[in-house]
């Protein structure tokens, strides 16, 4: 009898015949980054891959230096300069963007940036991969140190919407005029965990085709989102919940897991 305090052994997932390959479009953004580190090819190639983009010298260089000279010049003259030289950058850039400094960008040419949005300090922009591009639509704002990223899937963030600092958004549509507070998590993509004989980092990943949060809505401070969840227009989710199924529209929704406790066109 095997004792209680007795650790089971994991197989090996080469072994079992269920390896992952950890090039697929629903593999976890930190592994895939990991696997390619990995992979053989000079740091160079690798560089590329995973940051800039492109695969010639002379993009390399482009990037480099528009990154390397402008990305944390300070003041009006940062600004001025960031809007003029990073159009050549994305894949599309508006009139009127306003790039804050130490913003990341990776794989620019699959971005996309409307008129007027306003990308504060510390940003990730995270487009690498081939699962579909970022697009950010008109007069967007995006708050310091949020981290968007589009590995499993393409992202859309519509427009007149606001999110605010510190939040990580992956694959999706985040709808017309959302409001999404400080600190909240649009999880996109997980893992299988039926083998308990196998460690969950090898096992298969899953994507549920990302968050959608339907247009008007208000996501409130410190709150999660799960994979493959909708959101129905002009719906509240209170601060510090867990959203873990759909919601209808006009929603107001709070706890873990997130409950329905009205419909906003109700009376008072």
């Amino acid at each position: 009898m095997t004792s209680l305090h007795q650790q089971p052994a994991f197989s090996d997932p080469v072994q079992t015949g269920e390896a992952v390959n950890a090039d697929s479009g629903n593999r976890d953004t930190h592994l895939r980054t990991q696997k390619a580190l990995l992979e053989e090819g000079s740091a160079l190639q690798k560089y590329q891959r995973l940051v800039s983009g492109t695969n010639g010298i002379p993009g390399l260089l482009k990037y480099e230096l528009i990154t390397g000279l402008f990305g944390g010049l300070p003041g009006v003259l940062g600004l001025a300069l960031r809007r003029f030289f990073y159009r050549f950058l994305f894949k599309k850039m508006g009139r009127g963007v306003i790039i804050g400094r130490h913003v990341t960008i990776r794989h620019p040419q699959r971005i996309e940036l409307g008129d007027q949005v306003v990308i504060e300090d510390g940003v990730v922009l995270d487009a690498k991969g081939d699962a579909g591009d970022m697009v950010i639509e008109d007069q967007v704002f995006i708050g310091r140190g949020t981290i968007l990223t589009c590995r499993s899937g393409p992202l859309r963030i519509e427009a007149g919407s606001s999110i605010s600092s510190y939040c990580r958004i992956g694959s999706g549509r985040i709808g017309r005029k959302v409001l999404i507070a400080a600190y909240v998590y649009l999880i996109t993509g997980g893992h299988r965990t039926d083998r308990w004989d196998m460690p969950v980092i090898d096992q298969p990943a899953e994507f549920k085709g990302g968050v959608e949060i339907g247009d008007g809505c208000w996501i409130g401070a410190f709150c999660g989102v799960m994979d493959g969840v909708r959101i129905g227009h002009n719906s509240l989710i209170g601060a510090h919940s867990l959203v873990t199924r759909d919601i209808p529209p006009y929603s107001i929704a709070v706890g873990v897991p997130a409950e329905v406790k009205r419909d906003r066109r109700a009376a008072q």
